[in-house]
């Protein structure tokens, strides 16, 4: 009983723990490929388990699963995002990804051009009036051979847009990055609860295992 109480039991509860972290942090990865754009396996990357690796002690035994970046908290629980500048929060549209407006939501990225680290807006023009000023920075944008980006104002409201054309009439106008809205709900997009909640439903069958293999290898139980 000596031997059960002091190894095979700590092992066992340690083994158990610590298989359903594993379990947890793979199906928590999973979540998030299916749940998020991402740009790139930096995210994906941040998702890590810390597992009990010394403690006999079972009510001190811990495993942990998250993530080590603080952002993965907001996506987990929502939040809200506020601009501070003149202008509004920068929310992509689906023409900055390329995907029409058939793709509602957007599912991809910015495409490497339309990404505001990228973008380089044109000179400002001054005219009569709104509509006249914004006459004036898509002619003067309208290049022929490369597309242009230029900030404007609109009915519906201030925003980065890209101007590819030869001629005024012919000139594609796009809104790319939104800049009405000066605050944002981020939705919860909760990759890391279900994953625990799956995993834990686990928890008993896993312990059972390793508890059957400590009592064979501390010769307690003969299998």
């Amino acid at each position: 009983m000596k031997r059960l109480r002091k190894r095979a039991l700590p092992f066992a509860t340690r083994e158990a723990l610590n298989s359903t972290a594993k379990a947890a942090r793979g199906l928590a990865k999973k979540n998030v490929r299916s749940k998020m754009i991402l740009r790139n396996k930096f995210t994906l990357a941040s998702v890590q388990a810390i597992f009990e690796r010394k403690s006999l002690i079972i009510d001190k035994q811990r495993s942990i699963v998250g993530s080590t970046q603080p952002y993965m908290e907001r996506q987990e629980f929502g939040g809200r995002r506020t601009s501070r500048g003149r202008y509004g929060v920068p929310i992509p549209t689906r023409d900055a990804s390329n995907e029409g407006r058939g793709a509602s939501p957007r599912k991809k990225l910015p495409t490497r051009i339309n990404k505001l680290r990228n973008i380089r807006l044109r000179g400002k023009r001054k005219g009569k009036n709104r509509r006249h000023t914004n006459a004036l920075i898509i002619q003067h944008a309208i290049d022929g051979r490369k597309t242009k980006h230029v900030f404007m104002k609109t009915d519906r409201g201030p925003g980065i847009y890209s101007v590819k054309g030869m001629a005024k009439g012919k000139a594609k106008v796009k809104l790319i990055h939104d800049l009405s809205y000066k605050a944002v709900a981020i939705p919860k997009r909760q990759w890391l609860l279900p994953a625990v909640d799956k995993a834990a439903k686990s928890m008993p069958a896993n312990y059972k295992r390793s508890l059957r293999r400590q009592l064979i290898k501390h010769g307690i139980f003969k299998g």
